[in-house]
């Protein structure tokens, strides 16, 4: 995903798996207790932990895998949506992990993604 973007993520992890010498990733089963769609609420607690508006006073645990789907995304409010993505990253304001993705990529539900490749 740091050199090519596609419209499929599994387009993009199988390359990843196919590239060993390059990636150095192999596949495993991952426990169902570390994974977890990123749905409204855990994204609003995570947009509300950043922002230091939330009441709860249990810290918010993110799971270790977290599949966000543009479907969710599109039902969520852009600025709930690019807060969570900022905590889940440790991101300042519109700072990426990247030099080629721009932010607007980022938090878009569909960004501009090229196949090349």
């Amino acid at each position: 995903m740091d050199t090519f973007w596609h419209s499929s993520d599994q387009t993009m992890f199988i390359r990843v798996l196919e590239n060993y010498d390059r990636y150095r990733c192999v596949a495993f089963a991952l426990p169902q207790q570390y994974m977890a769609f990123a749905n409204k609420r855990l994204m609003t607690d995570a947009a509300e932990e950043r922002n230091n508006t939330r009441k709860k006073k249990k810290p918010l645990a993110l799971p270790t895998f977290m599949y966000v789907t543009s479907n969710r995304v599109k039902k969520i409010k852009t600025a709930i949506y690019g807060d969570f993505v900022r905590y889940a990253l440790d991101l300042k304001d519109n700072e990426t992990n990247t030099d080629d993705i721009s932010w607007e990529d980022v938090v878009s539900p569909s960004g501009k993604r090229t196949t090349e490749g």
